[in-house]
């Protein structure tokens, strides 16, 4: 029986090849799916992480923060909105926000039982900002602090109403005085002339009215404390400088910190009320630099952060000292002028060859000199070094003694003091002996080649090689 070779394999393997080809595409699909439903985006509630704070103060109010078919404004895109205020664990319930006088760590919640008609799901805000007064100033540009936003499903009442919101009374560092505000849409980051306003007739336009509701408070004077300076080399018990720190706040102490190229120096530093400076002495070296700073760190609380109020870098140069070292016959040796022309004392170490022999204090503004003794034909180098001084190496030879003249001598035209001159010696040789000596040197070393080749062996016959070679 003949057979096809291959013809039935073939058969039997193409069902298989094609099922694995569908199961190898499917295996694909799956795994595109999975990574779609992965990468998709959730639905969530609007939050404040997700809806920042406005800044585009040019265009404010932005096309959008009010829906198009709502006619309303201010509070009227809200109904039935009351204010629960929590006030020492205490509640009340009001309904005009103005009329009510916040405190710090009050608690704050607006709740509304529907949206004006066409305004549904309008996005609400409870902002707090940081202002310099406890009461409206058009002039104030007023910082958010903290606030927090809700829109459409995200201000569920929780069975308290349609909506609601919650915000806290931050503390008087955040905001010792502030405003705080019910707003349509997200707040402005800055209310002030520098941004913008709420209200369409402070902004001076006609546009709408974004406040829903308002109040200010706060405890009224809240500036920091401020700090001068002075440098002084003359201070008891050394150069120092002195921080002068002023507390213009007219109910609270303050507390700061003094540092010294941040390091604290002074902590925990009273500053009282009415205006008298509190001083706090920084050390420093006659010659030193260094920056001083001064921190807030309390007042009725802490400042947390601490607030950095005060930062100069000072440079002291308290001292002048010099020195003028001569020698002298007369005064039998060295003699050292020292000045000083700083405005404090220094001291001043004379070294001779190199070992410490004397220490010399120099008056501010004032002078010294000393006499070093130095004996005949002595040699010897002398130094002086201090507080940013150093003269540097200076020798010396002590030779006051006229030396006595066993020959002739003449005047030193210069001097005019005699000159010891030496006896003249004969010339031991000239500078004529050279071409001798080159000549002699060419002669004795032809001679030795001419001796070496006399003395060469001879070479043996060429016929003895060649018969030696034949062997």
């Amino acid at each position: 029986m003949t057979q096809v070779s291959g013809t039935g394999r073939s058969d039997n393997l193409r069902p298989t090849s094609s099922r694995k080809l569908v199961y190898l595409i499917g295996l694909l699909v799956a795994v595109l799916g999975g990574l779609f439903v992965s990468f998709a985006p959730t639905a969530g509630a609007a939050t404040e992480a997700t809806v920042p704070p406005i800044t585009d103060y040019a265009t404010y109010p932005q096309a959008g923060l009010i829906p198009t078919d709502c006619h309303a404004d201010g509070a009227a895109v809200l109904v039935g909105i009351t204010y629960t205020i929590t006030h020492d664990s205490v509640d009340r319930i009001v309904t005009d926000l103005s009329a009510e006088q916040l405190f710090i760590g009050d608690t704050v919640k607006m709740s509304w039982t529907d949206y004006a008609s066409g305004c549904e799901g309008i996005g609400v805000s409870l902002a707090v900002k940081s202002t310099d007064h406890n009461v409206f100033v058009i002039t104030d540009n007023q910082q958010l602090v903290s606030y927090q936003y809700c829109s459409d499903t995200s201000c569920g009442g929780n069975g308290e109403g349609i909506g609601n919101l919650t915000i806290h009374v931050p503390s008087k560092q955040d905001a010792c005085n502030f405003q705080f505000d019910a707003v349509i849409g997200p707040p402005l980051q800055t209310v002030g002339p520098e941004g913008s306003y709420y209200s369409s007739f402070t902004r001076g336009d006609s546009g709408p009215n974004m406040l829903i509701g308002y109040s200010n408070g706060g405890k009224g004077e809240c500036v920091a404390p401020t700090a001068t300076a002075t440098q002084s080399c003359t201070t008891q018990g050394g150069p120092s400088v002195d921080v002068a720190i002023v507390n213009p706040d007219p109910n609270d102490v303050a507390t700061v910190n003094v540092l010294k190229d941040g390091v604290v120096v002074h902590s925990d530093v009273s500053v009282p009320i009415g205006g008298e400076p509190a001083h706090s002495f920084v050390p420093f070296g006659v010659l030193e630099k260094a920056t001083v700073s001064v921190v807030w760190t309390d007042s009725a609380g802490p400042v947390d952060p601490p607030k950095e109020i005060f930062s100069q870098e000072f440079t002291f140069d308290c001292v002048g000292p010099s020195a003028t070292i001569t020698h002298t016959c007369a005064a039998g040796g060295v003699v050292v002028d020292f000045a000083n022309n700083g405005q404090t004392g220094t001291q001043l170490l004379v070294t001779k060859g190199g070992a410490l022999i004397d220490t010399v204090n120099v008056a501010a503004n004032g002078t010294a000199q000393r006499t070093y003794p130095m004996g005949e034909d002595e040699s010897a180098t002398y130094r002086v070094t201090g507080d940013g001084y150093d003269s540097g190496d200076v020798a010396f030879t002590h030779d006051c003694v006229l030396a006595e003249s066993t020959t002739t001598s003449t005047p030193n035209s210069v001097q005019g003091t005699e000159v010891v001159r030496g006896t003249t010696l004969p010339r031991t040789g000239s500078s004529s002996t050279l071409p001798m000596s080159t000549m002699a040197g060419l002669l004795l070393m032809t001679g030795g080649l001419l001796l070496a080749l006399a003395n060469r062996p001879m070479p043996t016959a060429l016929t003895a090689n060649t018969r030696s070679r034949g062997r």
